[in-house]
């Protein structure tokens, strides 16, 4: 029969060998997991290049099958990272496709800035990157 550990003080008495061979082969697997589990001060902070998250919902991409770019046959996130890396600005805004967020439009694309999490944007099929850039972060859009 196993036996779980749940706390450090169980650990410690089976690592004095108070359990038979076989079991403390087993503990030693669960300490070293135990003591690799970080602290709140060892999470580390790391500083983002960019300044806004933009957050696209990919099952309304997914609906779509398109309906961005050009011709009409391209994701709004890709979209959206071609037309930052045109102007040069794509460190400036992050987009990233995400799951479904819980609105879902017709015949458009859900999508949130991190810098407004209030307002969610129903984005229609053929509509302009640059202008999608400046509703979802007016500030970004502003900069050269």
């Amino acid at each position: 029969m196993r036996h779980w550990i749940t706390s450090f003080h169980q650990v410690e008495a089976y690592s004095w060998g108070q359990a038979a061979d076989h079991a403390s082969l087993e503990i030693r697997g669960v300490w070293r997991h135990l003591a690799a589990m970080p602290t709140d001060d060892m999470i580390p902070t790391i500083q983002a290049p960019w300044r806004d998250i933009a957050m696209v919902c990919g099952k309304c991409s997914r609906k779509l099958k398109g309906g961005f770019g050009k011709k009409g046959k391209h994701d709004l996130a890709d979209v959206l990272k071609a037309a930052l890396k045109e102007a040069g600005r794509r460190r400036e805004m992050r987009v990233v496709e995400v799951g479904c967020l819980g609105l879902c439009p017709k015949r458009a694309v859900t999508a949130v800035s991190s810098a407004r999490p209030d307002q969610v944007l129903a984005i229609p099929e053929g509509a302009d990157p640059m202008s999608v850039i400046a509703r979802l972060n007016p500030a970004a859009a502003a900069t050269p």
